[in-house]
């Protein structure tokens, strides 16, 4: 009887491993096409939320940097994928300084077209040049 109720416990452990080994491969897999989406894709944090966030972007700020300010803002999910992407782009040196009006409805290929085109500067005589 004993040899019984060894077998069923060693059985019910081996099933509680296996389930959470199952469940950590589901969990890695969802991530993995969840960040990939947000690099290959066109993800928008947002449909129908269409309030304006406004992000300033100082003239030097690297990529991580511009995409730390955007996941601050709530415009992308991860900033690691932002920063892939901008790579993967070649538009790291085109992202411009400047003050820019972006939503969460804009997809990640609208907030690096206006980054890299549009936006305001603001110079030291609080003077503003729109591109």
């Amino acid at each position: 009887m004993r040899k019984i109720i060894l077998g069923f416990f060693e059985l019910c452990i081996h099933i509680v491993i296996y389930a959470f080994v199952i469940f950590l491969v589901y969990r890695a897999a969802v991530f993995a096409y969840d960040f990939s989406y947000n690099i290959f894709g066109d993800p928008v944090m947002s449909k129908y939320d269409s309030e304006v966030v406004t992000v300033v972007v100082d003239d030097g700020d690297s990529a991580s940097t511009v995409a730390s300010k955007l996941k601050d803002a709530g415009l992308i999910k991860y900033e690691a994928a932002f920063v892939i992407r901008v790579r993967l782009e070649e538009m790291g040196d085109k992202i411009m300084p400047g003050t820019f009006e972006l939503s969460p409805s804009m997809s990640v290929e609208d907030i690096l077209q206006i980054l890299t085109t549009e936006g305001e500067i603001r110079q030291e005589d609080s003077e503003v040049i729109t591109r």
